[in-house]
């Protein structure tokens, strides 16, 4: 009768032991529920940052996109419309101007034509001179940069000898 009240003791302590094992096993799920959903509401709060700032960041970028496309689209036609009124009229009107001379047509308005040639000559003499600026420009700095070049590659070898005698000297700190 004692064993079989041992055994109805063990197997009340199981019960309970089951009971609470189950408890905290119930617990800890829940627990570990709420740490999960708490997770993914800051996961979904952090993208939901990480998608606002991306947007805001597109939309910037577009409308920085649209501007650049305006200006260049604008300073386009502001250089189509210059070149016309300053290379492409003068031109015609020149080349006009010297068919109807040589056809021995009359020349109509002659002082026009020349002050356009004229000017487009000056224009041509001064980007020729503008070009010949940049050529001397371009043959000073090779010439700087080779002397610097030079006076670099002395002064790392100048570096390398006294490394080199200092590492072969005996001296020594009092």
């Amino acid at each position: 009768l004692d064993h079989l009240s041992e055994v109805g003791a063990l197997r009340d302590d199981a019960r309970a032991a089951r009971a609470e094992v189950e408890a905290t096993w119930n617990g800890a799920r829940l627990k570990l529920g709420d740490l999960v959903q708490r997770a993914s509401a800051d996961a979904a709060q952090a993208a939901a940052g990480q998608v606002t700032r991306i947007a805001e960041r597109a939309r910037d970028t577009a409308r920085l996109t649209a501007f650049l496309l305006a200006a260049a689209v604008s300073l386009a036609v502001l250089f189509a419309v210059l070149a016309r009124l300053l290379v492409v009229v003068p031109l015609l009107r020149a080349a006009r101007g010297l068919a109807d001379a040589e056809a021995g047509r009359p020349v109509i308005n002659q002082r026009e034509t020349l002050r356009e040639l004229d000017g487009i000559a000056q224009s041509i003499a001064a980007f020729a001179a503008t070009l010949q600026e940049v050529r001397q420009r371009t043959i000073e700095l090779d010439a700087a940069s080779r002397s610097k070049s030079d006076f670099l590659a002395m002064m790392s070898h100048e570096a390398v000898s006294y490394t080199h005698l200092a590492g072969d000297s005996q001296m020594t700190l009092p």
